[in-house]
């Protein structure tokens, strides 16, 4: 059982971990993962064998290829494993390990028992669940749009001068079968049965054992077996022809374009419309160069890759001059009501109407006029987004005349990109991810100028409850009986609103230029309980919004607080990863510390609220913890996440208790604490949460909340069974 939980641990790691490597992984895993083979997880399957979806104790997939009993032999799979072994790229599938086992197992033959080696071989890869570009395909009207197909193109060609270029590994077996597409349509080269990994310095091999399919093998490959890496290019070339005209062969040229150019004149400008329809034309002539009868006439990955280049500088040219944008964005004049020595803010209203997530990111002409911390984001598909610009506290009236902003945009191909951003290092993952799209060139960087001015007479009609005077709020609460919302903030203030009127009630300093990440209503003693920066815990009274206490309760900054609904006694944890229990009845008196159980920093405890006992903690280190308050030591541990664990709530469903955590991964995970299990992933946005109930409904209500947005999913009870 501890092998199989290592092997399991193992494997989680390569999931959370992009940059670890592929390992040998036991038969036992694979079995456990896969309901022994069972045929309901089966997702795939051909004359290499079967694949099937693999689900581990964290609820995670992967996909299980294992191979047919006659195709089983070392040579080839070493052959296999050793080309994905030296695999790594985005439009790859990723490899995670392999197993090659053995055993020595009686058996009956002609009368006689017999020592016989059973021999299973098995090959795990991240799980892609959007299905191939084979199912995508049909004629030049099925559902994929233009834009779509054409980065599907670009990225197998990317794909394709990796293995060619920086690996010398022909593929032998490309095929719309064995192109996957991810949640965002990035599409990954899979199957590397067929692979042969080249010498430096060697150009052909010449075999007699010649398989593929049929349509997409080089002729010099399929009648004489010669293998290079203009083999790859055909196979290429039909696939980008079958993309563009949902045909294998050669057909009537002049009616596809026809047919593109009607299908692109609904949405484009005549500008627009003559630069894609020289791209459609030129991935056209690009395929049937590639499927050329004498492999010389072929052209190389390198000079395909330059052609295409060459098609999208005149597309972004052409897109400027039109102004046309990821996001439609709103207004394109920032007014900003200016006042002396106040925090001026100015809400920029972005929309996403596209099915990709959108990285943005504004920059200011001058930089010392504005706080610039967190002037980007991510808006997610169909979502809309609002951006608060806050201008810094001017002494004198800025110069006549406007300042400029500058936003870029781009469409976010990798689903863990821009998801684990660290306080302070927002500018620059942003700056890294769009020198990245504009170096890789598989899409492109929008811009947009926008203009800024400073007018005494300007409105906000946003009903957002501003926290002008403040700088960036950090944590919040909500009180459980009055219609009140508490906020800490990065500049040490606390401040207490009233949703309804949508006005401040109050606000007061707890510590001067140090962030207080939390912040409570103590509701029984009309207390409010700040931690601050400084490693104190802060008591004001908030009828009176006087100090009631102060103490130093840990060595670092105070990174939670929870309060118990019944009991006097409240949690706070720290970077310092100490957790420490106070009794306020008893004179704030020091009850219990529970350290040395997290490896990273404690983000969030919560009280178990059918368990006056019992508690929680989620960490840095991608766990959460059940505790008991009458010991140091953590009940037990769980893990799944692939990412800093941020926050959980419990609630229950009939006589089941559960907890939910939120994580940087962006999912949401609910627990079965009896069985001790994930029962459900939640994907989205997620790295905040919190469980309410649905009045008269067997559901329950996930709150997820993603920078300045919050979704409600409704999970039935159900699919927590």
């Amino acid at each position: 059982m501890e092998d199989l939980q290592g092997a399991s641990s193992a494997l989680e790691m390569r999931l959370r971990d992009r940059n670890a490597g592929p390992t040998d992984l036991p038969l036992s895993l694979f079995k456990s993962i896969t309901g022994n083979f069972s045929d309901d997880l089966e997702i795939g399957s051909g004359g290499f064998g079967v694949v099937y979806k693999g689900v581990l104790p964290s609820g995670d997939a992967v996909a299980v290829k294992k191979l047919s009993d006659c195709l089983i032999e070392d040579k080839s799979f070493q052959e296999e494993v050793a080309c994905l072994m030296r695999t790594k790229h985005r439009n790859i599938v990723r490899f995670l390990g392999y197993c090659a086992d053995t055993q020595g197992i009686m058996m009956e033959h002609v009368g006689r028992y017999v020592l016989a080696d059973v021999r299973v071989r098995l090959l795990c890869f991240e799980y892609i669940g959007n299905g191939s570009l084979h199912s995508r395909l049909g004629d030049e009207y099925y559902e994929l749009k233009w834009h779509d197909r054409y980065r599907i193109i670009k990225g197998v060609c990317q794909g394709l001068r990796y293995l060619h270029e920086e690996e010398n590994i022909v593929h032998l077996d490309l095929k719309p079968e064995n192109v996957l597409l991810d949640h965002n349509m990035v599409p990954k080269i899979s199957d590397f049965g067929l692979s042969r990994l080249f010498n430096k310095q060697q150009t052909r091999i010449i075999t007699s054992n010649r398989m593929g399919s049929r349509g997409y093998m080089a002729p010099e490959y399929l009648d004489d077996g010669i293998i290079t890496f203009k083999s790859d290019i055909y196979s290429l070339g039909v696939i980008i022809l079958e993309i563009v005209t949902g045909k294998r062969a050669p057909c009537n040229i002049e009616y596809v374009f026809e047919n593109w150019r009607d299908r692109l004149q609904a949405t484009l400008s005549h500008l627009l419309l003559e630069a894609y329809c020289h791209q459609v034309r030129t991935c056209v002539e690009i395929a049937l160069n590639c499927m050329e009868a004498n492999s010389q006439n072929r052209p190389t990955i390198g000079a395909i890759i330059t052609a295409l280049n060459e098609t999208e500088a005149g597309c972004q040219e052409k897109e400027t001059a039109t102004c046309t944008e990821l996001l439609e964005i709103q207004p394109l004049e920032l007014r900003f009501a200016f006042e002396l020595n106040k925090l001026i803010p100015c809400p920029l209203y972005l929309s996403n109407s596209t099915d990709h997530r959108i990285a943005f990111r504004l920059r200011p002409e001058n930089p010392e006029r504005y706080f610039t911390e967190w002037l980007c984001g991510v808006v997610p598909p169909r979502s809309y987004y609002t951006l608060t610009v806050t201008m810094k506290e001017q002494k004198q009236h800025p110069p006549l005349g406007r300042d400029e902003f500058l936003i870029e945009q781009s469409r976010i191909m990798e689903d863990d990109q821009l998801k684990d951003i660290s306080q302070g290092e927002a500018d620059v993952e942003f700056s890294n991810f769009f020198m990245e799209v504009e170096k890789m060139g598989v899409d492109r960087v929008h811009e947009l100028k926008l203009m800024a001015v400073c007018d005494p007479q300007a409105a906000t009609t946003s009903e957002v409850m501003s926290t002008i005077n403040f700088d960036k709020m950090v944590s919040m609460d909500v009180h459980p009986t009055e219609p009140w919302i508490l906020t800490g903030h990065f500049n040490g203030h606390v401040c207490m609103w009233n949703y309804k009127t949508k006005a401040m009630v109050n606000s007061f300093e707890v510590t001067r230029e140090q962030e207080v990440l939390t912040v409570k209503f103590l509701s029984q003693k009309q207390w409010i309980v700040a931690g601050g920066g400084d490693g104190r815990i802060y008591v004001y009274n908030y009828k009176t919004m006087k100090r009631v206490k102060s103490f130093k309760a840990l060595s670092n900054q105070i990174t939670c607080l929870g309060i118990h609904p019944t009991e006097p006694y409240v949690l706070a944890a720290s970077y310092d990863l100490v957790i420490k229990m106070w009794n306020w009845e008893n004179g704030w008196k020091l009850i219990r510390k529970f350290e040395d159980e997290h490896s990273s920093s404690v983000m969030q405890v919560a009280f178990n609220p059918k368990d006056v006992k019992s508690f929680a903690s989620v960490s840095k280190d991608k766990t959460f913890k059940i505790w008991s308050i009458d010991s140091p030591h953590a009940n037990f541990t769980m893990a799944g996440h692939m990412s800093y664990v941020r926050c959980l709530d419990y609630f229950t469903r009939g006589d089941r208790q559960y907890l939910i955590t939120g994580s940087d991964d962006g999912t949401a995970k609910i627990w079965d604490l009896h069985k001790k299990i994930c029962v459900e992933t939640l994907k989205g946005h997620a790295n905040r949460v919190s469980a309410v109930p649905a009045m008269g409904l067997f559901v329950f209500g996930i709150l997820i909340a993603s920078g300045l947005r919050v979704y409600l999913i409704l999970v039935s009870e159900k699919s927590m069974h």
